[in-house]
Formats: C-alpha cells, sequence, structure tokens
C-alpha cells in the first residue's frame, strides 16, 4: 500500500471539506509508515478545520516531533493556539515558522493577527508590512493592515491601504466603507 497515495486522496477529502474522509486517508497514511510526519500535519489540520482542537494539536506536536525544523507544523500549530486564544503559544510558534522560512508571507501574516488580537497594533502593523513585502498583491493583508491603523489612529495610512485593498477588490463594499471613515476622519483632522 501507498502511504503517499492516502496521503493525497486524503489532501483530495480535506479541500472538499469532507474531514472525516480526509482523517481516515491521513490514518491510513500513518498505519503505513507511523513516521510519515506530513500525514500528522495533514491530519492535523484536518482536525482543527472539525475545531476538535486538542487533537489537531497532538497531530502537530507528533510531526514536529519527527520533522522538528518543519515551518509548515509550526504555523498550523500556531493558527490552532490562535484559535483556542492562546495568543502567546500561537506568536512563538509563527516566530519559529518565520525563522525556518523568513521570507514567506502567511506566518508573517498570521503573527499579525494574534498580535492584533492582543491591541497589539504596532507589532501587527509591522508584520503585516513584512507580509506584503513577500506577498505585495494581497488584498486581504493591505486591509488587515488598514484596520491597524485605524485603530493607531493613523487615517492617512489606513486610508492607503484600504484603497490599495480596494485596487485588488474592486467594488468592495465593506472597503469603500472604510476609505470613507478615513476620509471623513481625515477632514475632521484638517478641519481643528
Amino acid at each position: 500500500e501507498d502511504k503517499v497515495a492516502y496521503n493525497n486522496r486524503g489532501l483530495c477529502h480535506y479541500y472538499m471539506q469532507n474531514y472525516e474522509e480526509a482523517i481516515r486517508d491521513f490514518s491510513r497514511a500513518i498505519q503505513i509508515d507511523p513516521k510519515f510526519a506530513e500525514a500528522y500535519n495533514n491530519r492535523g489540520l484536518a482536525y482543527h478545520k472539525k475545531k476538535e482542537y486538542y487533537r489537531a494539536l497532538q497531530n502537530f506536536n507528533r510531526a514536529l516531533s519527527l520533522r522538528p525544523k518543519d515551518p509548515r507544523s509550526y504555523n498550523n500549530r500556531g493558527l490552532t493556539y490562535s484559535d483556542q486564544g492562546d495568543y502567546l503559544k500561537a506568536i512563538s510558534d509563527f516566530t519559529r515558522a518565520i525563522k525556518l522560512t523568513p521570507r514567506d508571507a502567511e506566518p508573517y501574516f498570521n503573527r499579525a493577527m494574534a498580535y492584533q488580537r492582543q491591541r497589539n497594533y504596532a507589532r501587527a502593523a509591522a508584520d503585516l508590512t513584512q507580509s506584503l513585502e513577500y506577498s505585495p498583491q494581497d488584498m486581504l493583508c493591505y486591509y488587515q493592515r488598514g484596520l491597524v491603523y485605524q485603530k493607531l489612529g493613523d487615517y492617512a495610512k489606513a486610508l492607503a491601504d484600504f484603497q490599495a485593498a480596494l485596487k485588488l477588490d474592486p467594488g468592495n463594499q465593506k472597503i469603500l466603507k472604510y476609505i470613507q471613515h478615513c476620509q471623513q476622519k481625515l477632514r475632521v483632522k484638517k478641519g481643528k
């Protein structure tokens, strides 16, 4: 039997949101090769989607015990910690992922979201800026950084980011409302 075939079929089920079937296939791949770190990571993702965070963490931990330098498993475990509200552990895991793959935008973005939930807006802005350096067409990143700049009271930078986000997602009504809000705040500021 082929562990890779089960793992790949599990990924197909995962992307079709058939998480039970995905878990079965990842488990079969692990049964064939109990040291198949990728299958543990993928099974962790499926458990995460089912909001079975304890099982997700078990799988990410096992994947990391087999492959301690796997940035994806750190990133995925960080997302699980973040969804549980444990932002310190999440930030630690995202930081490890960044150290292993410093040019990957995703862990910077995820760490920024954890900082944002801690109301550490300055660090969130810095990480979103870093994320945009590696993924300059990421609409969501511009949008999130615009929200962060609003929280910091920097409406000019927020406006610039919302406008950049709108260029990437024209007609987005939510972004248009934020642009109007920033323009209003800047007019009030000028009037003082």
